[in-house]
């Protein structure tokens, strides 16, 4: 009886090691210096870079699919090259180094809510956010241990600056503040008219010395009601025309005439204006400063990525079929190809703020190239 037993464990253990051993989860789908990615870590990366890719049930252009199935897995089989590196230099990201950049990146948005409604639409989470940061962090600290760090010289931002005048030029721009007065789109003529009637008396008590910041924050149905209507600085043409036109022909300190937007209506006060000009050194200094930081650190990480690489013996079990030509790699990202060459080491620096890790950034509060509408 005990025999029996006996066997029957070694049965029951025997089928179990041989299930975990085929467990398709735990294949390998590449391997680098002997260390596997599991098809379980690439299925998982692969399906939130689709989801983002598609957004809300969007197709996929043709071939795509098969280049994101690729690219993921490169990036992938240069995480884990990237993290051996590390490995072998002793290096690592400090849990209190990733909460200073995860919350300075959170900070960037209005709010916590706006913070989850980012997530909820870019199909991640924060943790997967965190884990991105921290993959970026690290490879930034191996590029720096291999190949030194990065450097930009005044020379180089003055040379840039001369070089590049309509880079740094200030358009025409207006700080403005409103109330709205909601109107649905099939709304009839009876609910129009009292809203264009409410709309009307806000403008007169305005006009009349009303403090438009009190205003605003009791009777606008915007989101910016809170802030006393305040929408930020907007630049000309940013609008429609005819919304373009009423609020730059406003003088500071004055309302424009009710206007009618696929909101409702709406009244605009000028704020602030200033004129087209050239902006000083000083003004886009580091802004200059950050986009020849972050070329020459792409130069350096592509660098010292591919030079490890070389070291490396890499292993891949899967196979891709050639990728579509309608689509070309750039910066990490696949955009579709166009009869105009890219842009060299060499190409003028865009005026623009630098990413700080590889996430997006919060979308403005108020969108800029279109009659303002609220946040939901």
């Amino acid at each position: 009886m005990h025999r029996f037993r006996l066997l029957s464990v070694l049965l029951i253990t025997a089928l179990g090691v041989g299930a975990c051993k085929k467990d398709p989860s735990q294949a390998a789908v590449a391997t680098v210096d002997g260390q596997a990615i599991t098809q379980g870590a690439y299925d998982a990366a692969l399906k939130q870079t689709l989801e983002r890719y598609q957004g809300a049930g969007a197709a996929l252009p043709p071939g795509l699919e098969e280049r994101l199935k690729e690219i993921v897995l490169r990036r992938l089989v240069d995480e884990a090259i990237v993290a051996k590196a590390a490995k072998d230099n002793k290096m690592e990201i400090s849990d209190a180094d990733l909460d200073a950049r995860f919350a300075e990146h959170r900070d960037r948005f209005a709010s916590p809510e706006a913070f989850d409604r980012f997530l909820e639409r870019s199909h991640t989470t924060a943790a997967s956010m965190r884990e991105e940061m921290r993959q970026s962090m690290l490879r930034d600290k191996v590029v720096e241990k291999l190949a030194g760090p990065v450097e930009v010289s005044d020379e180089e931002i003055q040379k840039q600056y001369d070089e590049n005048p309509g880079r740094f030029r200030q358009r025409e721009r207006r700080e403005l503040s409103r109330v709205v007065v909601h109107v649905a789109k099939d709304a009839d003529a009876t609910t129009r008219k009292a809203a264009k009637a409410k709309i009307e008396a806000i403008l007169k008590k305005a006009k009349a010395g009303g403090d438009f910041d009190a205003l605003a924050a009791s009777e606008s149905e915007g989101p910016a009601a809170k802030n006393g209507g305040k929408i930020g600085w907007f630049h000309r043409g940013q609008f429609p025309a005819d919304y373009d036109t009423a609020v730059f022909a406003t003088a500071v300190g004055s309302i424009t005439p009710v206007l009618e937007t696929p909101l409702g209506y709406e009244i605009v006060k000028v704020l602030q204006a200033e004129d087209e000009r050239q902006k000083t050194l000083e003004e886009v200094k580091e802004t200059i400063q950050r986009s020849l930081l972050a070329r020459e650190k792409a130069e350096k990480r592509r660098d010292v990525l591919r030079d490890l690489k070389d070291k490396s013996k890499i292993e891949y079990m899967i196979k891709f079929e050639q990728p579509d030509a309608a689509f070309t790699k750039k910066d990490g990202a696949l955009e579709p190809k166009t009869e105009t060459a890219e842009a060299g080491a060499g190409a003028p620096v865009q005026e623009q703020p630098a990413a700080v890790a590889p996430v997006a950034a919060p979308a403005p509060a108020v969108p800029p190239a279109a009659v303002p509408t609220p946040a939901h």
